[in-house]
């Protein structure tokens, strides 16, 4: 197959194959672009439902948040281990997800460092009138640390093109704004 031919020179989610659960799908890989695998459209409900609860990702709240940065969508997720279920898609911008653009670095391959934010800032720089939601690290002790790459408004373009932030079209990211109370420290899978 594809990943046997001698084509691709990139990897992608540990290979050219992706596994969900115990089955192996090739990715499609029919428009690469230089700046990194994009798939066209949204997965489907069952396979993104069926990555999630085959890899054992937990939340310490009922949400899970998937940044996919080869579809450039983030799944929103709400239930438990091995039982989320798909509650909404927003479409995003991320960063590149193998680097060759210096204007997007990327935000790479996290499957279980980050959290969501507990607040709103509005005052980064100019960049985010809309205000962001930073990422947060858990650490052994218990701490939160607040980083400031995070999700934000100005984006939802479906094109890589930020440094690690997550961002989204205005009128989505008011979701997040809207919904913070109940969906901070949830996981977020960042792939």
């Amino acid at each position: 197959g594809l990943a046997e031919s001698g084509n691709l020179s990139r990897n992608y989610i540990g290979g050219n194959i992706l596994r969900l659960g115990n089955d192996y799908y090739e990715v499609d890989v029919s428009n690469v672009k230089r700046s990194g695998y994009h798939i066209d459209k949204k997965l489907d409900q069952k396979t993104v439902e069926e990555f999630v609860n085959s890899h054992g990702f937990k939340s310490k709240t009922n949400y899970l948040f998937w940044s996919n940065q080869g579809t450039q969508y983030e799944y929103v997720f709400t239930g438990s281990k091995g039982n989320w279920k798909l509650d909404r898609v927003f479409p995003i911008s991320t960063g590149d997800i193998i680097r060759y653009n210096s204007s997007a670095s990327g935000t790479g391959i996290y499957p279980n460092n980050y959290k969501m934010g507990v607040d709103v800032i509005y005052q980064y720089d100019s960049y985010y009138p809309a205000g962001y939601i930073r990422k947060a690290t858990i650490e052994k002790d218990g701490h939160i640390n607040l980083g400031h790459s995070g999700y934000h408004a100005s984006g939802g373009t479906r094109k890589p093109k930020t440094r690690g932030c997550t961002a989204f079209k205005t009128k989505d990211f008011k979701w997040f704004k809207n919904n913070l109370k109940k969906i901070k420290l949830s996981q977020i899978i960042t792939i």
